[in-house]
């Protein structure tokens, strides 16, 4: 699986939690350690969005591949 495919799944799965826990805070069902799961899901994908490198972007003036 390409890097990109991965960050993309990622994204997608994010998506289904922030979906799911809309509705379970919604309706007062949601636990701490479920909220606490959900923020450590949301960290991962914040690291992974900061780390991707897609080809052709300039990061720090150099262009990648």
């Amino acid at each position: 699986m390409t890097p990109e495919r991965r960050l993309a799944v990622l994204v997608r799965k994010t998506q289904w939690l922030l979906d799911d826990i809309a509705h379970r805070l919604a309706g007062h069902r949601c636990t701490r350690a479920e909220r606490d799961s959900a923020a450590e899901v949301f960290e991962e994908l914040a690291a992974a969005l900061r780390q991707q490198q897609l080809p052709g972007e300039v990061v720090d003036g150099a262009r990648s591949e």
